[in-house]
Protein backbone atom coordinates (compact mmCIF):
# COMPACT_ATOMS: atom_id res chain seq x y z
CA UNK A 1 0.00 0.00 0.00
CA UNK A 2 2.52 2.91 0.83
CA UNK A 3 4.28 4.38 3.54
CA UNK A 4 1.63 4.61 6.33
CA UNK A 5 -0.57 1.72 5.46
CA UNK A 6 -3.00 3.13 8.11
CA UNK A 7 -3.54 6.40 6.97
CA UNK A 8 -4.09 4.99 3.55
CA UNK A 9 -6.80 2.51 5.05
CA UNK A 10 -8.57 5.94 6.47
CA UNK A 11 -8.38 7.41 3.37
CA UNK A 12 -9.51 4.67 1.58
CA UNK A 13 -12.56 4.29 3.90
CA UNK A 14 -13.60 7.80 3.74
CA UNK A 15 -13.22 7.56 0.03
CA UNK A 16 -15.90 4.43 -0.02
CA UNK A 17 -17.94 5.83 2.84
CA UNK A 18 -18.82 9.02 0.50
CA UNK A 19 -18.83 7.41 -2.95
CA UNK A 20 -21.16 4.87 -4.51
CA UNK A 21 -19.11 1.85 -5.95
CA UNK A 22 -19.50 -1.60 -4.35
CA UNK A 23 -16.80 -3.07 -2.56
CA UNK A 24 -15.68 -5.00 -5.76
CA UNK A 25 -15.58 -1.93 -8.06
CA UNK A 26 -13.95 0.38 -5.22
CA UNK A 27 -11.02 -2.36 -4.95
CA UNK A 28 -10.84 -3.07 -8.60
CA UNK A 29 -10.91 1.08 -9.30
CA UNK A 30 -7.67 1.23 -6.55
CA UNK A 31 -5.96 -1.79 -7.76
CA UNK A 32 -6.89 -3.69 -4.20
CA UNK A 33 -7.29 -7.23 -3.79
CA UNK A 34 -10.96 -7.58 -3.49
CA UNK A 35 -10.52 -9.84 -0.35
CA UNK A 36 -8.14 -7.40 1.21
CA UNK A 37 -10.82 -4.27 0.76
CA UNK A 38 -13.53 -7.21 1.73
CA UNK A 39 -11.89 -8.07 5.27
CA UNK A 40 -11.65 -4.16 6.02
CA UNK A 41 -14.80 -3.30 5.07
CA UNK A 42 -16.07 -5.86 7.21
CA UNK A 43 -14.21 -5.52 10.10
CA UNK A 44 -14.78 -1.21 9.68
CA UNK A 45 -18.62 -1.75 8.96
CA UNK A 46 -18.02 -0.02 6.21
CA UNK A 47 -21.23 -0.70 3.99
CA UNK A 48 -23.24 -0.25 7.07
CA UNK A 49 -21.92 2.75 7.81
CA UNK A 50 -22.18 3.68 4.18
CA UNK A 51 -26.42 2.77 4.14
CA UNK A 52 -26.75 4.47 7.55
CA UNK A 53 -24.84 7.71 6.16
CA UNK A 54 -26.99 7.70 3.05
CA UNK A 55 -30.48 7.42 5.46
CA UNK A 56 -29.57 10.18 7.34
CA UNK A 57 -28.52 12.44 4.49
CA UNK A 58 -31.97 11.00 2.26
CA UNK A 59 -34.14 12.06 5.66
CA UNK A 60 -32.60 15.62 6.08
CA UNK A 61 -32.54 15.93 2.36
CA UNK A 62 -35.92 14.70 1.84
CA UNK A 63 -38.11 16.57 4.71
CA UNK A 64 -36.41 19.57 3.81
CA UNK A 65 -37.92 19.01 0.01
CA UNK A 66 -41.29 17.99 1.35
CA UNK A 67 -40.92 21.01 3.77
CA UNK A 68 -40.48 23.21 0.65
CA UNK A 69 -43.58 21.35 -1.04
CA UNK A 70 -46.26 22.03 1.54
CA UNK A 71 -45.25 25.45 2.49
CA UNK A 72 -45.50 26.49 -0.69
CA UNK A 73 -42.31 27.82 -1.07
CA UNK A 74 -41.47 25.42 -4.27
CA UNK A 75 -44.73 25.04 -6.50
CA UNK A 76 -45.39 22.24 -8.52
CA UNK A 77 -44.02 23.29 -11.90
CA UNK A 78 -40.76 24.76 -10.17
CA UNK A 79 -40.51 21.24 -8.13
CA UNK A 80 -41.08 19.06 -11.86
CA UNK A 81 -39.06 21.65 -14.30
CA UNK A 82 -36.37 22.21 -11.39
CA UNK A 83 -35.57 18.83 -9.93
CA UNK A 84 -38.05 16.89 -12.02
CA UNK A 85 -37.04 13.08 -11.67
CA UNK A 86 -34.43 13.45 -9.70
CA UNK A 87 -36.75 14.82 -6.67
CA UNK A 88 -39.73 12.25 -7.66
CA UNK A 89 -36.74 9.42 -7.21
CA UNK A 90 -35.87 10.75 -3.81
CA UNK A 91 -39.48 10.62 -2.46
CA UNK A 92 -39.52 7.68 -4.04
CA UNK A 93 -36.31 6.52 -1.73
CA UNK A 94 -38.17 8.71 1.30
CA UNK A 95 -41.58 5.99 1.04
CA UNK A 96 -39.72 3.21 0.64
CA UNK A 97 -36.25 3.51 2.94
CA UNK A 98 -37.08 1.73 6.43
CA UNK A 99 -34.46 3.22 8.26
CA UNK A 100 -36.33 6.75 7.37
CA UNK A 101 -38.88 7.52 9.84
CA UNK A 102 -41.86 6.51 9.37
CA UNK A 103 -43.73 10.56 9.56
CA UNK A 104 -41.09 11.15 6.62
CA UNK A 105 -42.43 8.20 5.05
CA UNK A 106 -45.84 8.66 4.94
CA UNK A 107 -45.38 12.44 4.21
CA UNK A 108 -43.56 11.45 0.94
CA UNK A 109 -46.12 8.77 0.12
CA UNK A 110 -48.81 11.64 0.27
CA UNK A 111 -46.79 13.82 -1.86
CA UNK A 112 -46.32 11.21 -4.42
CA UNK A 113 -50.08 10.11 -4.22
CA UNK A 114 -50.87 14.10 -4.77
CA UNK A 115 -47.88 14.75 -7.80
CA UNK A 116 -49.16 11.36 -9.29
CA UNK A 117 -53.06 12.18 -9.20
CA UNK A 118 -51.77 16.21 -10.75
CA UNK A 119 -49.84 15.08 -13.07
CA UNK A 120 -52.64 12.47 -14.54
CA UNK A 121 -54.94 15.21 -14.80
CA UNK A 122 -52.60 17.50 -16.42
CA UNK A 123 -52.05 14.56 -19.41
CA UNK A 124 -55.95 14.85 -19.62
CA UNK A 125 -55.93 18.12 -19.98
CA UNK A 126 -53.05 18.15 -22.38
CA UNK A 127 -55.00 15.39 -24.54
CA UNK A 128 -57.86 17.90 -24.68
CA UNK A 129 -56.02 20.83 -26.08
CA UNK A 130 -54.26 18.59 -28.71
CA UNK A 131 -51.39 18.14 -26.51
CA UNK A 132 -50.19 21.83 -26.05
CA UNK A 133 -48.31 21.91 -22.83
CA UNK A 134 -49.88 23.57 -19.79
CA UNK A 135 -47.95 26.60 -18.63
CA UNK A 136 -45.94 26.76 -15.28
CA UNK A 137 -48.89 28.82 -14.57
CA UNK A 138 -51.70 26.60 -15.22
CA UNK A 139 -49.69 23.90 -13.77
CA UNK A 140 -49.52 25.47 -10.21
CA UNK A 141 -53.55 26.25 -10.37
CA UNK A 142 -54.09 22.47 -10.64
CA UNK A 143 -52.26 21.95 -8.26
CA UNK A 144 -53.71 24.44 -6.10
CA UNK A 145 -57.56 22.88 -6.95
CA UNK A 146 -56.10 19.65 -6.08
CA UNK A 147 -54.85 20.67 -2.64
CA UNK A 148 -58.56 22.69 -2.35
CA UNK A 149 -60.34 19.44 -3.18
CA UNK A 150 -57.88 17.29 -0.45
CA UNK A 151 -58.51 20.05 2.08
CA UNK A 152 -62.35 19.55 1.73
CA UNK A 153 -62.81 16.55 0.71
CA UNK A 154 -62.62 15.38 4.41
CA UNK A 155 -64.89 17.97 6.07
CA UNK A 156 -67.53 18.44 3.60
CA UNK A 157 -67.71 15.29 1.02
CA UNK A 158 -70.56 15.94 -0.79
CA UNK A 159 -68.85 19.35 -1.65
CA UNK A 160 -66.05 18.06 -2.95
CA UNK A 161 -67.66 15.95 -5.23
CA UNK A 162 -69.16 19.26 -6.68
CA UNK A 163 -65.91 20.85 -6.78
CA UNK A 164 -64.32 18.15 -8.79
CA UNK A 165 -67.19 18.15 -11.22
CA UNK A 166 -67.31 22.32 -11.45
CA UNK A 167 -63.57 23.56 -9.98
CA UNK A 168 -64.81 27.52 -10.31
CA UNK A 169 -67.30 26.75 -8.20
CA UNK A 170 -67.04 27.56 -4.40
CA UNK A 171 -67.35 25.11 -2.03
CA UNK A 172 -70.30 25.57 0.58
CA UNK A 173 -69.24 25.15 4.49
CA UNK A 174 -65.91 26.97 3.48
CA UNK A 175 -64.62 29.85 5.59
Amino acid sequence: MGRNAGSDWAELEGEFLHGNLTLRQFAEARGLSYNTVRSRAANGRWVERRREQQAAELQVGGKELLDRLESGELSLANFLRQDGRRSVVALVQLRDNPQVSPETRARAAIKLAELGGVEAVKQDLEAERENEPLTDAEVDELYMLCQKIKGIRSRFPEQALALMEDPLREPEGEG
